[in-house]
Order: C-alpha cells, then sequence, then structure tokens
C-alpha cells in the first residue's frame, strides 16, 4: 500500500470518529443540573450560516456557535388610566299592563328600559285538607242557678251567654200611724232586681263562680226594708258582669228603686219600683221581674206590711236572684 491511500484511510477514519463523537454529544440528555428556566429564552447563534435555535442552557451551544440569553417577561409597565364609571340601573316593579300581561319589573339604565315579566298565573291548586269542626252556631247547653255555685266551662266552649238577675228589696213594714182616724197606709213595696246580659270570653275547663243575690228582708212595722243582692259572674275574685239589687220598701212611701243593670253590659235593664199602698190596704206589691230570654224565677220585690185598722204586719222579703249560663 503506498503513502497516499494510507493518508486516505487515516483522513477517512478521523472522519468517522468525528461523526460518531459529534452525533454522541448531540444525543446526550441535558445534565441533571441544568432546569429549563421559564424567565429566560436561551439560544445558540451559528455566526457563518446564521442560524439560530432555542435551548435550555447556553451549555448546549457548539463552540461555533454564540450563546444568546432575554428575558421572557419585560418589566411591569406603569399602571392604567381609570376606568369609566359603571353604568347606574333603577329597578322598578310594574303591575301588569301592555308591557308585563301578568306584571314584573322594569329595569332602566344608560340603555333605556328593559322588562322581566312575571309568568302567566299557575293552575289552581288542589283542595286543601278539610278543617276542624266550627261551633254549630246554636245553643248546645243551658244552666240555671237560683242559688251561689261554681260553673265549669265544657270542652270545646271559648264562649258564654251570660244573663243575670238581681235580687228583690224587701217590702216596707205597716206603719202605725193611723193618726185620729186610726187608719194608716201599708208599706210600700220593695223594688225588682236590675237585668244584665252578655257574651264572656271563657278558656275551656276553668271554673267561674256564680254569686246569686239574696232578697232583702222586709221591714218590721214603721221600717224600710232591706235592699236586695246583686247576682254576679266572677273569675278568680275579678267580676265579669253583675246585676244590681231591688231597693227596699219604706213604711209608706215611696216604693223601693228597681235594680241596675251593668254599666259594661251591652244590653242591661233597670229593675222595676215597688207599688204603695194606701190607707187600710195590706200592703203595696213589689215590682215585677225584668223580662230577659226568659221570665226569671224569683228576682220580685217584697210586698210591703198591713197598715191600720188592720193588724199591723212587716214588710215581706224580697225574692232571691237568678242566673242563666247559655254555650
Amino acid at each position: 500500500m503506498n503513502t497516499w491511500k494510507r493518508c486516505w484511510l487515516h483522513i477517512t477514519f478521523s472522519l468517522v470518529v468525528l461523526i460518531l463523537s459529534i452525533s454522541f454529544t448531540e444525543g446526550q440528555t441535558v445534565d441533571k443540573d441544568i432546569i429549563r428556566d421559564k424567565t429566560t429564552i436561551h439560544s445558540c447563534y451559528e455566526k457563518y450560516s446564521g442560524q439560530l435555535r432555542r435551548v435550555d442552557s447556553p451549555k448546549e451551544c457548539r463552540h461555533f456557535e454564540i450563546a444568546l440569553s432575554w428575558n421572557a417577561v419585560g418589566p411591569q409597565g406603569p399602571k392604567g388610566d381609570q376606568g369609566d364609571p359603571g353604568q347606574s340601573v333603577a329597578v322598578t316593579a310594574i303591575p301588569p299592563g301592555a308591557n308585563c300581561a301578568a306584571g314584573g319589573i322594569m329595569v332602566t339604565g344608560a340603555n333605556g328600559n328593559q322588562f322581566v315579566c312575571d309568568g302567566p298565573k299557575g293552575e289552581k291548586g288542589d283542595r286543601g285538607d278539610t278543617g276542624p269542626p266550627g261551633s254549630s252556631g246554636s245553643f248546645s247547653g243551658l244552666a240555671e242557678f237560683t242559688s251561689s255555685s261554681t260553673f265549669t266551662v265544657p270542652e270545646n266552649v271559648t264562649h258564654l251567654q251570660v244573663e243575670l238577675w238581681g235580687a228583690g228589696g224587701g217590702g216596707g213594714g205597716g206603719d202605725s200611724d193611723g193618726g185620729i182616724i186610726h187608719m194608716s197606709p201599708g208599706g210600700a213595696g220593695g223594688g225588682s232586681g236590675g237585668y244584665s246580659r252578655s257574651v264572656i270570653a271563657v278558656t275551656p275547663g276553668e271554673v267561674l263562680d256564680v254569686v246569686i243575690g239574696r232578697g232583702g228582708l222586709g221591714g218590721p212595722i214603721d221600717n224600710r226594708g232591706q235592699a236586695g243582692g246583686s247576682s254576679e259572674l266572677k273569675r278568680s275574685g275579678n267580676t265579669l258582669l253583675n246585676a244590681g239589687g231591688g231597693g227596699g220598701g219604706a213604711p209608706e212611701r215611696p216604693g223601693g228603686t228597681g235594680g241596675s243593670g251593668d254599666p259594661n253590659a251591652p244590653i242591661k235593664r233597670k229593675g222595676h219600683v215597688g207599688i204603695l199602698s194606701g190607707d187600710g190596704d195590706p200592703g203595696g206589691a213589689g215590682g215585677d221581674p225584668v223580662h230577659g230570654s226568659i221570665v226569671p224565677i224569683g228576682t220580685i220585690g217584697g210586698t210591703g206590711g198591713r197598715g191600720l185598722p188592720l193588724t199591723l204586719t212587716p214588710g215581706s222579703a224580697g225574692s232571691t236572684g237568678y242566673a242563666v249560663i247559655s254555650w
């Protein structure tokens, strides 16, 4: 083999080694200490061909390339101008009409009025459950009282109708002053009790006191009869309704005054005045009772005593009061 061939083989072998060396270098991964920097852009510039290629690190540039780097993000710029103010908006409820058949709202802004309408009326709902039974509208019970007692409000009862009559006053005793003719009038009759009616709100199960007035005692000879007692409905000692008793009759005149009704009752009546008696008469009659929903038992004024020339007698007692409770 001549010298020229030996030189050619040597050059060929050297080129192969160089090419393999370059290929191996380009195929290597980036060193572990090379981390892609997201804030900086790296590149390699080949000064002969003018080509520019992006790399992860300047270490990747070859000996015939120039490493170039620049920031990915520039410095922060100055603060911008303040924006224009926002638009004001007014919201108004509107009734049903041309703009909204079922009503809705009107939104007023820079672009004028805009309408947001309610939807159409929904279908009628199902019928509700049956409610608890109501009052029958009529009375279901009745109680009368001729003497003082208590009353327990029945179950499911919230209102009572109460009627009260005061007791009658006693009649006056006969007048003994007969004069020279030995004749004198009998005593005047006592007045009847007053009447009161009202509706009272109550609680089922509560206990109320019913006070029945006692009739006034008749007056002894030459004396006035006593007044009748008041009838009352009470709750824990507090009077809810009352009716006054009639006044007592005098030995001669006048007759006993009628009792008064409760001034706060929606219905009230004054009792009747006792009747006078003439000379020699047996005595004036007591005042008649006031009629309510019924004609009461008692509450009549007592009769006056007899005068001369009859045998003198004292007046008689008035009748007791009376009460009726309905529910």
